[in-house]
């Protein structure tokens, strides 16, 4: 708060000291009292106003993140991709994107129980939130599933970055102390330079297609749309 202390009483000069930037005025002579008075009030709504930023900040968050992976959530992913195929559009760049999802992940809830679901999930998070580059937008769209949307990386690119996570995925030791298993995903790819589509969900429907067909040749593997 800006607090302007002054003998003058006239209202033009009042006037001018709020269109200064004054948040409040006080007049000469006053006594301690109505000073701290006006002070706590101040005090008090910036006190109001930071715990209303903060909430706001909070709900935010829960609205575009997901709380188990915190990844973004489809809801953020409808939001932006078009955005990022429009500027892919204008700049003549590539765009391209990754559907993939856990194998057998049914089986891995019924065998091991909900809780080490979540607990795949959510290193499944991590390890995305480890791998992708600054400027990927790494979502959890739903259930077992992920979209990775890389802008300027080509589809050669892209399917080389899918390989190296599958890999990974593959290797590491999920275990919570409680059960330990496998985990594999499949992956399908799309590119907006090589496959044309022509919207931004066409080029997640394309991924999503290429990875229904990673699931039919046997799973644990990445595979391109093909038109």
């Amino acid at each position: 708060p800006v607090l302007f202390v002054s003998a003058a009483g006239d209202t033009h000069d009042i006037l001018n000291m709020f269109r200064s930037g004054a948040t409040d005025y006080l007049q000469k002579p006053f006594i301690a009292e109505e000073l701290q008075a006006r002070l706590g009030v101040h005090f008090e709504a910036r006190k109001y106003m930071r715990e209303l930023e903060e909430l706001n900040r909070n709900l935010y968050e829960r609205a575009v993140y997901d709380g188990l992976t915190r990844l973004h959530n489809k809801r953020y992913l409808l939001d932006n991709l078009d955005r990022a195929f429009s500027i892919a559009m204008r700049g003549d760049e590539e765009l391209c994107c990754i559907f993939f999802d856990i194998d057998f992940f049914k089986k891995i809830n019924d065998s091991c129980g909900h809780q080490f679901g979540d607990y795949v999930l959510g290193v499944l998070g991590t390890l995305v939130k480890e791998n992708v580059r600054k400027g990927d937008l790494a979502v959890r769209y739903g259930g077992e599933e992920f979209v990775i949307v890389m802008p300027r990386t080509d589809l050669s690119a892209a399917a080389e970055f899918g390989e190296r996570f599958r890999v990974i995925v593959e290797g590491y030791p999920f275990d919570d102390g409680t059960h330990k298993r496998p985990v594999t995903i499949s992956m399908g790819v799309s590119s907006l330079q090589e496959h044309e589509p022509a919207g931004s969900s066409i080029l997640l429907e394309f991924a999503d297609q290429a990875l229904y067909r990673a699931k039919k040749a046997g799973r644990n593997q990445v595979v391109l749309y093909q038109q």
